[in-house]
């Protein structure tokens, strides 16, 4: 679910959003004020019912008079059913008997399908598809697709799926669930909404959808009254609705805000506390009974209300917001997998800070993943925690260093069987992520002009195996004799042979064998596959002992800019995992 994918070359995002409990808080809606993502979507989360008023500039469809402006694919059959509540399910969506919604019924000895499309919308960075959708089956699926109207192809964005769950008829009816998926694609695109059951399902089971609403940033293609994004070439992307320009696809989540009012980094902001929506971090398998949600303080389910209460971390208040994991008591689910959004790349500088919280008496295993498109090895380890952490909140700060391909980060939760505590995470921070600017003359001296994006950095930063200029042009005609960066051996260095020392630096890659010391991964590449050097300073080690390796032998050097002559620098980088250490 939720996986990034192009449309003829064209750039596509999705993001779904949990939410597990609305508030009513000063700033956002008309005069209840909740947020941009609720209103105009069926629920009337105000008193005042303000939140679905004035829903002109949405498009929406209930269901009660027909199917609005959604039409049904011939190729899936039966198709979506128009029927009020009745067997299966009761009610609609607003609790309403009476009331109409689309489910989708199984054919006794055949598989049953289903397919809803939307009609053509302009290339936007921010589309928001709003519905709500009931499941009750033990072998069937309800998908949202994205569709290239042109070439016809379809894209996986959302899925809930119930296959391999036992399930059987249940007398009470079963509450409907909301979910939002945003959409950003650089060409016109039409959602299609499916459903499919399998033969062996029972008469009972169904699979149903209500209230769909897209939010003004989806703008149907036929809809020439509205404001529309102005013509971009294929390799472009809009910058909002409203003749706003055009930024290269490869510039939208880069850390770097290249539209007027930063529609790029909409969906991708670098620093996030969760108190609006999830900033682009969304459950990659919602429904499974083991999910990631976004919630406060109350909403930390009853089971865990022994544990001391956890507030928000940005406010310290019970009124803040933050992510957390709930487990449904039948589920079997060991892993509640958070994915964040997409970046296209990040800065030799990149750090990403964020505040953990995981504690409880069964509590569970988290890890942080890197994964890097195209890369071989596509889960590198960054941070691990193991059990329960006490209850407190805790910063965590990783390295990301220079990533030249697109990535995003996933928190995948482990369940020992029984989860009984609470594990959370707020205030997510991307620091120094940004590539350095371009400029016309460098403004200090001695600084490197980057040949070709134009940027300037710091002399001592050419040739020191790290692309800090963005284009890899500080890089570039070095001499790899004075440089190594053990991917494919020692180079030119060498363990010391004459005694001086009592053991030997060794070559590896990923972890060090012993846990919870040394990195993840090495520097150079970024990920466990890259190679780096290490002492390992446990037994049979003893304190004093030294591993001494040797490099070449070099011509003499000033001792100082005398003469003009710079004099030799080196430079490497380390990775220090004890307290007391010589370097």
């Amino acid at each position: 679910m939720g996986q990034r994918a192009g449309l003829g070359g064209a750039g596509l995002g999705v993001a779904v959003l949990l939410t597990a409990v609305l508030r009513c808080v000063p700033g956002y809606v008309a005069t209840c004020s909740a947020p941009l993502e609720r209103a105009c979507d069926f629920s009337p989360d105000c008193e005042d019912g303000s939140d679905e008023l004035d829903c002109e500039v949405y498009g929406r469809c209930d269901f009660q008079e027909g199917y609005c402006d959604l039409v049904q694919s011939p190729e899936a059959v039966p198709g979506w059913t128009r029927r009020p509540g009745g067997p299966g399910i009761k009610r609609d969506h607003t609790n309403n008997q009476s009331a109409y919604f689309l489910s989708l019924e199984p054919i006794r000895g055949q598989g049953s399908a289903a397919e809803l499309r939307s009609p053509v919308f302009l290339p936007s960075l921010a589309c928001q598809v709003r519905f709500y959708h009931h499941t009750e089956t033990s072998d069937g699926d309800l998908q949202v697709l994205v569709r290239d109207p042109l070439y016809g192809r379809t894209t996986l964005l959302w899925k809930a799926s119930t296959a391999g769950e036992p399930r059987q008829p249940s007398p009470v009816w079963a509450p409907w669930r909301r979910t939002v998926v945003q959409v950003t694609s650089d060409r016109p695109f039409q959602v299609l909404i499916g459903g499919q059951l399998s033969a062996g399902n029972g008469s009972w089971e169904v699979v149903a959808v209500d209230d769909i609403s897209f939010d003004p940033g989806c703008q149907p293609a036929h809809e020439t009254g509205k404001p529309s994004a102005p013509p971009c070439a294929p390799s472009l992307v809009p910058c909002g609705g409203g003749g706003e320009g055009c930024v290269q696809a490869s510039q939208v989540c880069d850390f770097t805000p290249q539209c007027p009012h930063g529609d790029d980094e909409k969906h991708c902001p670098a620093l996030c506390d969760f108190g609006t929506d999830g900033c682009g971090w969304y459950e990659v398998s919602p429904g499974d009974g083991f999910d990631w949600v976004r919630g406060q303080t109350e909403d930390v389910p009853p089971d865990y209300q022994g544990h001391p209460e956890l507030l928000d971390h940005s406010t310290n208040t019970t009124e803040g917001h933050f992510l957390f994991v709930v487990q449904n008591s039948s589920s079997l689910s060991p892993r509640a997998v958070l994915r964040g959004p997409q970046f296209q790349q990040s800065s030799s500088s990149c750090t990403m800070t964020f505040w953990h919280y995981n504690a409880g008496i069964s509590v569970g295993a988290v890890d942080l993943y890197l994964r890097v498109s195209g890369s071989d090895n596509n889960n590198t380890v960054l941070w691990r925690a193991f059990n329960s952490q006490g209850p407190r909140w805790h910063r965590v700060e990783v390295q990301l260093g220079r990533i030249a391909r697109p990535f995003h980060l996933l928190l995948a939760k482990l369940s020992m069987g029984m989860f009984d505590g609470v594990s959370a995470l707020d205030d997510v921070a991307f620091r120094n992520c940004s590539l350095p600017p371009a400029t016309e003359t460098c403004p200090k001296a001695g600084q490197f002009h980057c040949a070709r994006s134009r940027a300037c950095v710091d002399h001592l930063q050419v040739c020191d195996l790290t692309d800090d200029c963005g284009d890899g042009s500080d890089e570039e005609g070095c001499s790899p004799e004075l440089q190594c960066d053990f991917e494919e051996g020692l180079c030119s260095w060498s363990q010391d042979a004459g005694g001086a020392d009592v053991f030997d630096w060794t070559r590896v890659r990923g972890p060090t064998p012993t846990l919870s010391t040394g990195p993840w991964k090495d520097h150079t590449l970024g990920l466990a596959r890259g190679h780096y050097l290490y002492i390992e300073a446990s037994a049979p080690q003893a304190f004093g002992d030294t591993a001494v390796l040797l490099s070449p032998v070099f011509q003499p050097t000033p001792g100082g800019f005398s003469g003009g002559q710079a004099p030799c620098v080196m430079r490497f980088v380390a990775a220090i995992s004890f307290n007391r250490y010589h370097v």
